[in-house]
């Protein structure tokens, strides 16, 4: 994943729409795989990626470079307002209400062939192997902002990386 200098972020903080928007394109991609892997919902995933990013704007002023990278602190802003949203639709969307016989019932989102893939890949390794996998090789972050999202060593992240990239490349043979 390309990274933003610090120049980028000074402008957003001074307002800079020409920042925010080279912001959006650097991690729109990484902050929707986020969303969608805790939501497995398209439309869900897309309202909470602007969310995520309308939050950025009202936190920006929070940022300090000294005690992380404007990555870590970023993506981590990323997965607390997801799981907050989680949260939220976990307690009010699970249900919809029947016009006519005013039920409740569960929403159930059709399943595409690629998610279910993906989904079983995801309960192979678990969560957390998953997400450093997908880290790594789709948005190709360093082993230390890894670490930092994930709460563990750097050490421990390479060695769950290796382990969990080989059975997932033997899992999609």
């Amino acid at each position: 994943m390309k990274k933003v200098g610090e120049d980028v972020i000074a402008k957003l903080k001074r307002g800079s729409e020409l920042a925010f928007e080279e912001l959006f394109n650097v991690y729109k991609d990484v902050v929707f795989y986020l969303t969608y892997s805790y939501l497995q919902n398209q439309k869900d995933a897309d309202d909470c990626l602007q969310e995520v990013f309308l939050r950025l704007l009202d936190n920006i002023h929070l940022y300090d470079r000294r005690k992380s990278s404007f990555e870590t602190w970023f993506m981590t802003l990323a997965r607390n307002h997801t799981l907050n949203y989680v949260r939220h639709k976990k307690v009010d969307s699970n249900k919809i209400v029947d016009n006519e016989n005013d039920v409740e019932k569960t929403a159930i989102q059709p399943a595409h062939e690629k998610s279910l893939m993906l989904e079983d890949l995801k309960k192979l390794l678990g969560e957390v192997d998953y997400a450093i996998v997908i880290y790594r090789s789709g948005y190709n972050m360093s082993f230390r902002t890894i670490a930092e999202l994930c709460d563990l060593s750097k050490e421990t992240i390479r060695k769950r990386f290796k382990i969990a990239f080989k059975c997932a490349k033997n899992y999609l043979k």
